[in-house]
Formats: structure tokens, sequence, C-alpha cells
């Protein structure tokens, strides 16, 4: 029971922090602070924390430190993106220190990728501008999406990719206000606006 209060007050301190990060990033603050809290008592008592989408359990995409690691779900910025034909709506944002570790949590191949991003603020007019990584996983009909990372050099385009490989380094690049991984599981739709559709992505504490 305590640990279920314990991950209903993560979820709840993380969904306020979602809704006032890009409107009033000292308000936020106040929550992220609680959820470093509330994360830290539950790691006394779970080994790990992974990712659950559709009934799959995936490895967490990033390598975080103990000095924070906070992701947020349905952040205002993420939805239905026109001019990519995608719907980011379950996108989750993994705020977490610059420079942390970036890894597959699949296998796949790289169907696009920027290296050449600008460097990040809070500006609607750099969305799209940061670096990132799509990797697709055909078996799964799957785009798995990585953004706001630097790529390491020999991260290229059509690269075969393994699970668990290290594709780069978390960064602030184009439109991010705070160092962060967005990360998106994607099902294809063929046929339809939004080719790229996000699916259901919840956290386990393990």
């Amino acid at each position: 029971m305590k640990n279920l209060f314990l991950k209903i007050k993560f979820n709840i301190y993380s969904n306020k922090g979602a809704r006032l990060q890009t409107a009033d990033l000292k308000k936020a603050e106040k929550y992220f602070l609680l959820m470093d809290e509330v994360l830290k008592r539950l790691l006394n008592n779970f080994n790990c924390i992974k990712i659950k989408c559709n009934k799959k359990i995936y490895e967490l995409p990033v390598t975080f430190t103990s000095r924070y690691f906070r992701p947020f779900f349905k952040m205002a910025t993420h939805g239905k993106i026109k001019e990519a034909n995608a719907d980011d709506t379950y996108a989750i944002d993994f705020d977490i220190p610059i420079n942390s570790e970036v890894k597959s949590v699949s296998d796949g191949i790289i169907t696009a990728i920027n290296k050449n991003a600008v460097y990040g603020k809070n500006d609607p007019s750099l969305a799209g501008k940061d670096s990132y990584i799509y990797i697709f996983n055909k078996n799964e009909n799957k785009i798995y999406c990585y953004r706001h990372v630097k790529p390491l050099p020999e991260i290229n385009l059509n690269c075969d990719i393994q699970k668990n490989q290290i594709l780069g380094h978390v960064d602030n690049s184009g439109y991010s206000i705070t160092p962060h991984l967005h990360f998106v599981i994607y099902k294809i739709n063929n046929g339809n606006y939004y080719k790229l559709k996000s699916q259901k992505i919840k956290l386990l504490f393990q």
C-alpha cells in the first residue's frame, strides 16, 4: 500500500510539472524537487525502473544518475504534429542531466537522423531543429524515436542497431527548456494522415 501511494504521488507531481514546465519553469521546479524526493523513497523499495508498452517490457532508453530522473507524460507541447504526420500525444520527456547516455530499447535500422542541431531554448520556432534518431523495427512495425540526443560519430543513416546499443548523449537542442530525451514508440498506420501514432507508455518499478 505504501509503494502504491508513492507511485501515485510520483505521477501527480510528474503531471503537474509537465503542465507547468513550458508556462512557468520556476513553479514547475517545486514539483521537480518533490519528484526527486519520492523517487529516492521508491528506489529504496525497488531494484530498477523499466517501461511498458502494449504488454511489452523494455529497459529505460536513458542511463540516469542519482542527481535526478524526471519522466514527464503528456507535455503541453506534445500532440499532433502535422508537418511530420505524427501523433506525439503519448511521448515521454525524460528530464535528466546533460550528456546522460541514451541507448536503444530495440533492434532496428536508422531511418532518420539529424546531427546538425541548433542550441535549444523555449522557442516554438526551433521545433524540429533538435538532434534526433529514428529507428525502425520491421518485425514489430514500430519506430522508436529519440530526440534531443547528440548521436555518436559512428551512428548514421541506415546503420543497423542492436538492443541496448549506446546511441549518443542527451543534449539541449531545438525547442527545449532543459536537457532531456524526448522518447516515443510509434505504431505505423499506413494510409492515415497521422502515419506515426504514439503508443501509451508507463513506468514500471520492479
